[in-house]
């Protein structure tokens, strides 16, 4: 044997390493797999759309709950929210109409306009607890009721233009969504008042609610539209709940979302799917305050040239509550605009988070965007997190951001102070003029005097602690 073979015989053959990857999970996603495949008799649709579900829950099940190492999750761990996956919501009953009656017959008593309300109870929609009449240009299905009919509006609603495909929760909500109500606005149709969706939870036992709801506006269509998210009682809840809208050509939506909850131990994650074409004008504003953990995200995009979006939103935070905005704007189309304005009043050990990510494609030149968040902290152990992003592919774009955190200004509290107001009613002042600021941008009198006498009302509270 050759000195060469000798050494070629002694070297050890390198065998093929194989590396076994598991995904380790918790007790909560083994309970939502558990739970998906034991409720596949319970959901309703064609084939696509089952098809749909199954892919939806194999992307959640690569992904797992959003904890701290997920980029877009990282000031709201959900994964650690999660206790435990609770049951679904069961159907609505009598007692469970019942113990929500007087909520909906107080928010009617506190209409100044008329007002088409639709009522989506534990995720189902609720006829008896609706508005019986509805303006000429509107149709409304219930979700269950599209899918079982293969309406195709319930394949758009499903389908929401592939937005938000890489968020766990977005398929988590694609996967289980039963239930919902699906809002149709004819071409040209101009609703004279305001149409509410009220998504309610009973409140009658520890549970999980997920629902699919739209707005679909045809081409030229002009609606104000107001959504409002209330927790009814003090039962551990936990909501993933999406609102896809779709604007046609020339459309126009005024969009108004108040979230208020009760239970500290409710999770709430609401997701705002929006698709705006040609010349679209999408414009929403939020007042958030109340217990618990909530994320309201935002995904947003331009598919036609000059189309506007403008996202407007008030946080009230105190206690140990945690409020989480998150919005991804993606401009695909050129001569677009789009603005986001926040401000977060945040008091005690709470916690405030603003994310926002706008990204401009090659093709989207002529983009216009500014991205600002600003926030008031009013104790030692308040937090608020900003992280705004740009991610820009065009070289002829205008984008900006900018956040800012402080304290109330000194100088104008003394000002204030020196007219000889108290310093609780000087500090109220100036913290319903910062909440002002973003809430006078509404364009209807009435609704914005309605969402100030929900901030003033907050403000009251805290001044008697």
């Amino acid at each position: 044997m050759s000195p060469q073979q000798s050494e070629g015989a002694a070297r050890p053959v390198a065998e093929p390493v194989g590396a076994v990857i598991s995904v380790l999970r918790n007790d909560a996603e083994k309970a939502l797999a558990d739970l998906f495949a034991n409720s596949r008799a319970l959901f309703v649709g064609s084939a696509e759309i089952a098809q749909r579900r199954e892919a939806a829950f194999a992307r959640f099940s690569r992904l797992g709950l959003p904890n701290r190492r997920v980029e877009s999750w990282h000031y709201t761990d959900l994964r650690g929210a999660f206790k435990s996956a609770l049951p679904l919501a069961a159907m609505p009953d009598a007692q469970a109409r019942a113990s929500v009656r007087a909520r909906i017959e107080a928010l009617r008593a506190a209409d100044t306009q008329a007002v088409t309300r639709l009522v989506v109870l534990d995720g189902v929609f609720e006829v008896e607890l609706s508005s019986s009449h509805l303006p000429e240009g509107l149709r409304v299905t219930p979700t269950c009721n599209a899918l079982i009919a293969g309406d195709a509006c319930a394949a758009r609603a499903f389908a929401a233009g592939d937005l938000g495909q890489g968020d766990a929760a977005v398929a988590l909500n694609e996967a289980f969504a039963t239930g919902g109500v699906i809002i149709e606005v004819a071409a040209g149709a101009m609703i004279d008042h305001p149409v509410e969706i009220v998504f309610l939870s009973s409140g009658r036992a520890a549970h999980a609610i997920y629902s699919r709801s739209a707005l679909l506006v045809g081409d030229g269509g002009v609606v104000r539209f107001f959504e409002r998210r209330l927790t009814h009682g003090q039962q551990p809840i936990q909501r993933n709940e999406t609102l896809f809208v779709d604007l046609g050509q020339k459309s126009i939506v005024r969009h108004v979302a108040v979230a208020e909850h009760e239970a500290k131990s409710a999770v709430d994650v609401a997701t705002t799917l929006v698709c705006m074409a040609a010349d679209a004008e999408f414009t929403s504003t939020s007042l958030q305050f109340g217990a618990g953990l909530r994320r309201r995200q935002i995904f947003a995009r331009m598919d036609g040239p000059h189309a506007r979006c403008s996202l407007r939103g008030v946080g009230l935070l105190r206690g140990d509550e945690h409020s989480d905005t998150t919005i991804v704007m993606e401009h695909v189309a050129p001569g677009c605009e789009s603005r986001e304005t926040f401000n977060h009043i945040v008091d005690n050990d709470a916690t405030g988070i603003f994310q926002g990510k706008v990204t401009v494609a090659a093709q989207a030149q002529k983009t216009d965007g500014k991205m600002k968040s600003r926030a008031i902290l009013l104790a030692e152990g308040a937090a608020m997190y900003n992280k705004p992003e740009l991610e820009i592919f065009a070289d002829d774009v205008t984008c900006g951001h900018g956040a800012t955190c402080g304290s109330l200004d000194d100088n104008q509290l003394f000002y204030v102070q020196s007219r000889g107001i108290p310093k609780a009613e000087a500090e109220a002042l100036l913290l319903e003029g910062f909440a002002g600021e973003v809430l006078d941008e509404i364009g209807n009198e009435q609704t914005r005097d309605a969402l100030m006498d929900e901030v003033r009302a907050w403000l009251a509270q805290r001044g008697q602690k």
